[in-house]
């Protein structure tokens, strides 16, 4: 059986994890909160509806860091790809 384009090949967990993303042509750093998370990405929520930039990093709470791609976005929430995890995740 074919996967639909939006089923996942892996489990998110819940979360409520302080974060902040930082765009790779800026210092500046945008606060966020990861909802939830997966082995392949993460749902992040902002203050705000927000435009982010395809490819940033997310800083955890901890200071370790991800590269990211952004997959979707509505409103004040994004979907995003851990750039080291296959497509279609």
């Amino acid at each position: 059986m074919k996967q639909s384009f939006y089923e996942r090949k892996t489990t998110r967990v819940a979360s409520n994890e302080k974060a902040s993303i930082k765009f790779y042509r800026s210092e500046t750093a945008i606060q966020c909160i990861i909802k939830n998370v997966s082995e392949g990405g993460a749902k992040l929520s902002f203050a705000y509806p927000i435009h982010i930039d395809l490819l940033f990093q997310l800083i955890h709470a901890d200071g370790q860091n991800q590269h990211c791609r952004t997959i979707w976005i509505g409103g004040n929430e994004a979907g995003v790809q851990f750039i080291n995890a296959p497509l279609g995740v």
